[in-house]
């Protein structure tokens, strides 16, 4: 993919001539076409040297992950073609992007904790982009809040209607968790099925912890095949004295699924193969049957 060559013509299309405002779209583009690479997390001290310093082409883009190091290199070219001032600031945990414009200086973190890119890719404003004022990061976002957005009041009012039909139908806690996960199934399909492992599962949390507050903490087991980049979760919730399952699952191309697992051979397999130690490679062989553990 040349992304250069497609930045150039969507700016052109868009009649954008501020330098901010190209800036912006560039980031809100880059966090819609790229996903942070779910190898980060597992990868050894030799893979991690590699994926932190994956040499960047924005002419010749052969994958769609990256990771803040790498997205700063990608972000910084790309701002250079537009003629915008930008360097790299970095420790050895983190990397991203200052901007300067107009004498001005801005803050521009795709990858911090994931959120930008989770947010831009659910059609939410992004957050980790400010201006910096006597060498201070201001608060407030260049472009805005995610705070009465759109998907901000659709998940508002959605948190609404649910509690109103737990009260008129008294629903149980079970139930009421239940019927969100099926709701959580139908609503990321219809609004992103490129997120990414990584992106989604931000997501998916980002979701429960809205509607079912700080204090809940989901049941989830990670699986993962790093040669094919197959990465999924299974959660578990408890309804009725039955366990329920769902699953995230996320290929190569970027696609991502929520739902729930109905077949009893693939909960047993899961049950039978997860690590409370850590994530289980579908590569290995099953060797014993661990439960399931609470995981915030």
């Amino acid at each position: 993919m040349n992304l250069l060559a497609m930045m150039r013509q969507e700016v052109s299309e868009l009649h954008l001539t501020d330098k901010l405002e190209i800036a912006y779209y560039l980031y809100m583009r880059t966090g819609q076409l790229f996903e942070y690479d779910p190898l980060w997390g597992l990868a050894d001290s030799l893979e991690l040297y590699k994926i932190k310093n994956k040499q960047i082409d924005i002419e010749n883009i052969t994958d769609r992950y990256l990771v803040c190091f790498t997205w700063s290199n990608l972000f910084k070219a790309l701002l250079k073609a537009f003629s915008i001032e930008a360097f790299i600031k970095s420790d050895s945990s983190h990397a991203y992007v200052i901007v300067t414009i107009s004498d001005k200086n801005y803050s521009f973190d795709l990858t911090k904790d994931y959120e930008d890119l989770m947010l831009i890719k659910f059609g939410f404003p992004s957050k980790n982009n400010h201006e910096i004022v006597n060498g201070k990061v201001l608060e407030e976002s260049i472009f805005g809040s995610v705070e009465n957005h759109e998907q901000e009041l659709h998940l508002k009012n959605a948190k609404k209607y649910f509690e109103m039909k737990k009260v008129e139908f008294h629903m149980s806690e079970e139930d009421y968790i239940y019927i969100l996960f099926k709701w959580l199934e139908k609503n990321i399909c219809s609004l992103c099925s490129k997120a990414g492992d990584v992106s989604g599962n931000a997501y998916v949390r980002y979701v429960l912890k809205f509607m079912l507050g700080e204090e809940y903490k989901p049941h989830y087991a990670k699986f993962y095949n790093k040669s094919t980049r197959y990465f999924f979760r299974v959660y578990s919730i408890e309804r009725a004295g039955k366990t329920y399952f769902f699953s995230t699952q996320s290929s190569e191309n970027g696609d991502f699924a929520f739902k729930e697992i109905k077949s009893i051979k693939e909960i047993r397999f899961y049950l039978s193969a997860y690590s409370v130690d850590k994530p289980y490679n579908l590569v290995h062989k099953v060797k014993k049957t661990v439960s399931f553990s609470r995981v915030a």
